[in-house]
């Protein structure tokens, strides 16, 4: 795995930064529960930073609690962390004291505590492709068996690492829609919905920074999966959605436009 530490491998475990690396790769190469790659992608994109920073990232999201990751404005470099502390208020503080020793004349920000995004939300808003308002464009969608609605419209918010979700629109009957609303958790957990007698729960996971594949539950029993794709210019969601409802068997398509 990597070259010995030591004289006689008791000090194996003595560079933890390391050891824990190789270990999360072992995990996901045996398909095991550890961070993925696509998180430290998400968290490039978040902290607007270079990719020169993905190893530093990687051993950050690697490191044991507590951990806490600061953030300097302007030049470089501009991430510093502290982890393997007793509390995280240490761990601030070491991070904190770690940026300003090296950037004097920099902000510096806690954008980061252990697993959960404490920073400003624009940083994230101004990178993330799914935000803002968008409405389907039925001509370019496909719907079977039954008739896409008149009209829609998706609203996709910022939640931390999350998203929030609305849909509104005028069905094919020309009746309104009730109004769907919930939180895009990327844990792979349910979470509720309401205002969709389908399905009350939904379980989202970020397959890259421009794919989402959410799984759709009706009293603990799967009904829909939907794979959402966005664009690389932003301007276009592609919802390919295949399950069940009260109406038998669908299979649908779903071209979201921007506004």
């Amino acid at each position: 795995m990597f070259d010995p530490v030591g004289q006689d491998g008791h000090t194996l475990f003595s560079n933890g930064f390391k050891w824990l690396l190789e270990m999360d790769a072992f995990l996901r190469f045996r398909d095991l529960p550890t961070w993925r790659r696509e998180d430290v992608n998400a968290l490039i994109n978040r902290l607007d930073v270079e990719e020169r920073n993905r190893d530093f990232l990687e051993g950050f999201v690697a490191a044991p609690f507590e951990k806490a990751l600061a953030r300097a404005s302007g030049g470089l470099p501009n991430v510093f962390g502290a982890w393997g502390y007793d509390t995280i208020a240490k761990a601030r503080d070491i991070a904190v004291s770690n940026c300003q020793r090296q950037r004097p004349q920099a902000q510096c920000l806690i954008v980061l505590e252990n697993d959960r995004w404490v920073g400003p939300q624009v940083a994230f808003a101004q990178n993330d492709p799914w935000l803002g308002m968008w409405q389907l464009n039925r001509a370019q969608s496909k719907f079977s068996p039954r008739q896409p609605p008149k009209s829609a419209a998706l609203n996709i918010q910022d939640e931390g690492q999350n998203h929030k979700v609305t849909i509104t629109g005028i069905n094919a009957a020309g009746n309104p829609m009730l109004t769907e609303v919930y939180e895009q958790v990327y844990d792979g957990m349910p979470h509720p919905v309401t205002g969709n007698p389908t399905y009350d729960t939904a379980a989202s996971t970020r397959v890259d920074d421009h794919a989402i594949i959410i799984s759709r539950m009706k009293a603990g029993k799967l009904v829909q999966i939907s794979t959402l794709v966005v664009s690389h210019d932003g301007k276009t969601i592609t919802a390919t959605i295949t399950g069940t409802n009260a109406n038998g068997p669908h299979n649908n398509i779903a071209i979201w436009d921007k506004l």
